[in-house]
C-alpha cells in the first residue's frame, strides 16, 4: 500500500501540480508587481498601521 505522500506525487499527478504551482506563482508576482507600482493608490493609502493586510 502506497503512503498518501506517494501517491499525491505520482506521475499522472505532477502535471497538475505544476499548473497549480505556475498559476499560484504567476498571481503572485502581479499581485506583488501591483502593490510596488509607485501609481497604484492603495499601497500608498493603506501602508500604516497594517491596514493592508485587512484587505487582503
Amino acid at each position: 500500500m502506497q503512503s498518501i505522500n506517494e501517491k499525491f506525487v505520482s506521475g499522472r499527478n505532477q502535471p497538475y501540480l505544476l499548473g497549480f504551482l505556475y498559476r499560484n506563482f504567476y498571481r503572485l508576482v502581479g499581485i506583488i508587481t501591483d502593490y510596488i507600482s509607485t501609481e497604484s493608490p492603495i499601497s500608498h493609502k493603506y501602508l500604516n498601521h497594517g491596514a493592508l493586510i485587512e484587505l487582503i
